[in-house]
């Protein structure tokens, strides 16, 4: 290798390096000032939304498009929490969850208890592993907005967001951009997830991640490779250990729109995309769980706490025999899929569109290979899915299952685009030897 080249090498890592670096020290100051931020009109907010039913007792609370159609349930209870630790005390960086003092009640009702009064008698529940980025941010802007302002808002992001990556999978297939909007609408809950601000939050930052990873990809950026980690990194600083699977596919669809690789490339060099850029997805997710980690043992309560709540947890998601996943997976899908109207139908518009890509390739020249490497991501869900079967009874976990299903729609459309243009450079050989 030439020195020359050592150097490029050498500055396009820095300049990855100081993307990464610059957008973490901006989330851990954001969480600082958040943290810093007077906690009574968050507080206040809360209290008048149980006041004019905004925010109820109900764990789960079911959306409907109209009367008696069902198209999502709303974790509340999980929300609760993440307002809890919204209220946490400012050293903690929000690692610890306000309860109500009174132990004979629970979820929400338990946070209606702290929040009546500014010096209700409260209790506080260690939750230090995790970052708890959606609270700091429902702090700020429950400082000035309603509960429900504030779901209206988030709401209406997503469905910003998520209409802009359908049109960028429009603009590449007219049937990835309709798998987007069955995916988003029809076969997960990402439109629905406003009322339930611990996930809509989270979701923000993951799709805000993967258009910027669109986005240096098309532009060709240096510092894509930096971005494709900060997409990870990020959704692991404000998620609360929700859905990275669905984002790590979302991102890798993302990029490989932005940047297709050609037919003419070796299987292994066409590899590296739909194996490398989860991976480095993946290293981001990783970079952001393990900084909380360091900050609790050298800023916050130290090792012990750490290794507490680890010991709490680890034997409440980690498979235990090889059939766990099909029991749990079989009991996601009968709350989900197999139960709610609007995804019964999703499931058939998605079957139709995939029916639909396969259809137009009969006649075309076929590139297995192309299919099956834009199929390669799979391992990553399927791995997760493998690995921690019991977190699979969260519903919202089948969000990562529908965007399974949108990247086989995904890698049949890229094997279609692929034979297209393999029959393009074909046509255009023949044209320049005439």
């Amino acid at each position: 290798m030439s020195h020359e080249r050592a150097s490029t090498i050498a500055v396009t890592i820095a300049k990855n390096a100081s993307v990464v670096l610059a957008v973490f020290m901006s989330f851990v100051a954001f969480f600082y000032v958040s943290a810093a931020l007077d906690p009574n009109p968050s507080r206040i907010a809360v209290k008048q939304a149980f006041d004019d039913g905004t925010l109820n007792y109900d764990i789960y609370r079911y959306l409907e498009a109209v009367p008696g159609f069902v198209v999502m349930e709303s974790d509340n209870a999980g929300s609760c929490y993440m307002y809890g630790h919204m209220l946490a005390p400012q050293e903690s960086l929000f690692g610890l969850g306000a309860r109500s003092a009174n132990t004979d009640i629970v979820n929400c009702e338990a946070l209606q208890g702290v929040v009546q009064e500014a010096d209700s008698p409260a209790v506080y529940i260690s939750y230090y592993r995790y970052w708890q980025g959606a609270a700091a941010f429902s702090k700020v802007f429950l400082s000035f907005l309603s509960v429900q302002q504030y779901q209206l808002a988030i709401s209406f992001a997503l469905v910003l967001l998520c209409g802009m990556i359908a049109w960028i999978g429009w603009r590449r297939s007219p049937l990835i951009g309709l798998g987007f909007l069955a995916t988003f609408a029809m076969t997960s809950d990402f439109l629905w997830q406003g009322f339930s601000p611990l996930h809509g939050v989270s979701s923000i930052v993951g799709l805000v991640g993967s258009l910027m990873v669109y986005v240096s990809f098309k532009r060709d950026w240096s510092t894509r490779w930096g971005w494709l980690i900060v997409a990870g990194m990020g959704y692991a600083i404000v998620a609360h250990t929700l859905i990275p699977m669905a984002f790590l596919l979302l991102t890798f669809m993302m990029a490989a729109i932005a940047s297709p690789t050609s037919v003419e490339q070796s299987v292994s060099r066409r590899l590296v995309a739909p194996l490398g850029y989860p991976l480095l997805w993946l290293a981001g997710y990783g970079i952001g769980s393990a900084s909380r980690w360091v900050w609790t043992v050298t800023l916050g309560p130290g090792l012990e706490t750490l290794q507490e709540e680890f010991s709490y947890s680890s034997d409440k998601f980690i498979t235990t025999s090889p059939i766990d996943p099909f029991y749990q997976l079989v009991g996601l899908l009968t709350k989900t899929w197999l139960e709610v109207g609007v995804m019964q139908v999703g499931l058939i518009v998605m079957g139709l569109i995939i029916g639909a890509s396969i259809g137009s390739q009969m006649s075309a020249t076929r590139r297995r290979s192309t299919l099956l490497i834009n199929l390669a991501p799979l391992i990553y869900p399927l791995g997760w899915l493998s690995a921690f079967a019991f977190h699979t009874n969260h519903t919202y976990v089948h969000a990562v299952l529908a965007m399974m299903l949108m990247l086989v729609l995904f890698a049949f459309e890229q094997n279609r685009l692929a034979a297209d243009d393999e029959v393009k450079v074909k046509t255009a050989d023949r044209g320049s030897v005439n």
